[in-house]
């Protein structure tokens, strides 16, 4: 009697193709049901489509802040502009800078 001893790293020659697949499949269905998961999680909380309305009232609140900002830009190119080439604008920023004055100049301050 020469039996086999079956040992469970054994695995017998005769297993066929369809038997291999499922043997792949069982291994494989966790790692395919965390990504369904992912996926349908990703679905699920993702960000719904705005409404037209709301993307117009984005794109009229985005033009209004640009302009403001192009304002602002145009302010500062010109300040630029005057300290490079207006020696009395330097004067008068320096003495405001450091609360200087001439004598009998007044200076008046308004909060804004």
């Amino acid at each position: 009697m020469n039996r086999r001893h079956a040992s469970p790293h054994h695995k017998p020659e005769d297993q066929s193709t369809l038997e291999r697949f499922l043997g792949l499949f069982k291994g494989f269905q966790w790692w395919l049901l965390l990504a369904l998961g992912v996926a349908g999680g990703v679905f699920y909380y993702q960000q719904p489509i705005a409404e037209p309305a709301d993307l117009q009232a984005s794109i009229r609140r985005l033009s209004a802040q640009k302009k403001g900002l192009e304002t602002q830009r145009d302010q500062l190119v010109n300040r630029v502009d005057w300290a490079k080439n207006d020696d009395a604008y330097l004067e008068v920023i320096a003495r405001d800078r450091l609360n200087k004055q001439k004598d009998g100049e007044v200076i008046m301050r308004f909060k804004e």
